[in-house]
């Protein structure tokens, strides 16, 4: 079983494979990885997290062919953090897509060579966006860590 160590800001890129990273309330990248539908109780009941920040969906017109008969998992991600937020009383935070390529910039994060491989870096991105953002830390390198080693 995966150990995830406490973290007071979540951030997730939500989607069939959920991409995550994890801050100190200082902003310091704790851990980051991804993970299922399934297992998001899991990560959110271990990490405790104060804030959950994620990246919104809409489904746009020029995506809606593609999305075409899809189950679409990143509402259903949405969905369940929404209600986990709810239930322990949590702040909220929603991010359009286009904040992750500030937090790219910000952050001096190198992108993933391809898609599959991006939604921790992804997370991590957006991540970096809320912590400038808010005054939390400031721009420069983050540590990139994954699953807290």
């Amino acid at each position: 079983m995966t150990q995830y160590p406490k973290a007071h800001i979540m951030v997730f890129d939500p989607g069939k494979a959920i991409g995550w990273a994890g801050f100190s309330e200082q902003g310091i990248n704790v851990s980051m990885g991804e993970c299922s539908l399934n297992e998001l109780p899991t990560l959110l009941q271990a990490t405790l997290p104060a804030i959950i920040v994620f990246e919104n969906y809409r489904l746009r017109p020029w995506m809606a062919k593609k999305q075409s008969w899809s189950n679409m998992p990143a509402p259903k991600v949405i969905g369940a953090l929404e209600m986990y937020a709810k239930m322990h009383n949590l702040e909220l935070v929603s991010q359009e897509p286009d904040k992750k390529e500030v937090g790219y910039a910000w952050g001096n994060i190198p992108k993933a060579k391809n898609h599959k491989d991006s939604h921790d870096r992804d997370a991590l991105a957006h991540g970096v966006f809320y912590l400038i953002e808010n005054g939390i830390r400031s721009r420069g390198s983050y540590h990139k860590e994954k699953n807290g080693s």
